[in-house]
């Protein structure tokens, strides 16, 4: 079985979007930062930080709906 750390990623900045949760965590990793450092500077995360091996990214929302809402991984 393989890891797919992009798509983790995704499904958990999805998922605290559908659960209206202000913030999602997940285990830290170069990629993921990369990805996420992509994310905010194009206006689909409100912050992001990287503390003992956790990264924490505060999720944005535009009134009540999701910055984010089609989220899709095309490989």
């Amino acid at each position: 079985m393989t890891y797919d750390a992009i798509s983790d990623l995704l499904i958990r900045i999805k998922n605290g979007y559908m659960a209206s949760a202000e913030k999602v965590e997940m285990p830290q990793g170069r990629v993921k930062e990369a990805v996420v450092a992509v994310l905010k500077q194009e206006g689909f995360i409100d912050e992001f930080t990287s503390k003992d091996g956790t990264l924490t990214v505060v999720l944005k929302y535009q009134g009540k709906s999701p910055a984010m809402e089609n989220v899709t991984r095309i490989s």
